[in-house]
């Protein structure tokens, strides 16, 4: 039996038709995008000026598991000024002659894998610590509550090492950019 031309040209284009609407059909939407996973996170404190003066504290996360990750964190800090020493009127601060501190810490973090949407880095967690603050400072005093002025001059040393446990919520923004917030520790 012969076929005319017209019989293969019409059976040429509905195979090609046929074929165009095969790949066609798939979605984007059923197409799971996986994220690119960043175990190493690099971490600027903001918040570290506001409890220290002139602080810069830094922190590294190195994510070990979908659910755990080790935290590293230190700094430069300088030890805060007590409100009831700086609002007496018989002392008054004149000269900072030497000011000087730094913390280091770490702690293990457990990100609770019921109540988190994602892996670690990110949701609640809850994280052991230890950390050590080690603060110098050497200030000259104006006292003016005697009969005469007198210039005193004060050397202050202190190290404090802590260890305990802390509950916080991590935030990533565009795989990027972190938001620490420790809510109890």
């Amino acid at each position: 039996m012969a076929t005319s031309p017209s019989t293969k040209v019409l059976s040429i284009c509905f195979l090609l038709l046929s074929c165009f609407f095969i790949t066609t059909a798939q979605t984007t939407d059923s197409i799971v995008k996986k994220e690119k996973s960043r175990p190493n996170l690099i971490k600027l404190n903001i918040s570290a000026p506001i409890i220290y003066n002139n602080a810069i504290m830094g922190a590294y996360e190195r994510v070990l598991s979908p659910n755990r990750s080790i935290n590293v964190y230190g700094g430069y800090c300088e030890f805060p000024m007590p409100s009831i020493i700086s609002d007496n009127d018989n002392l008054k601060f004149i000269n900072n002659k030497q000011k000087s501190g730094f913390a280091i810490g770490a702690d293990y973090r457990f990100y609770l894998g019921k109540l988190n949407k994602y892996a670690a880095p990110r949701g609640v967690y809850l994280a052991p610590f230890m950390s050590y603050y080690n603060f110098t400072n050497t200030r000259d005093i104006n006292y003016t509550g005697g009969s005469s002025p007198e210039i005193l001059e004060t050397k202050f040393n202190a190290s404090f090492f802590s260890a305990g446990a802390c509950l916080g919520y991590q935030f990533v923004f565009k795989q990027r950019f972190v938001l620490d917030m420790v809510m109890f520790g």
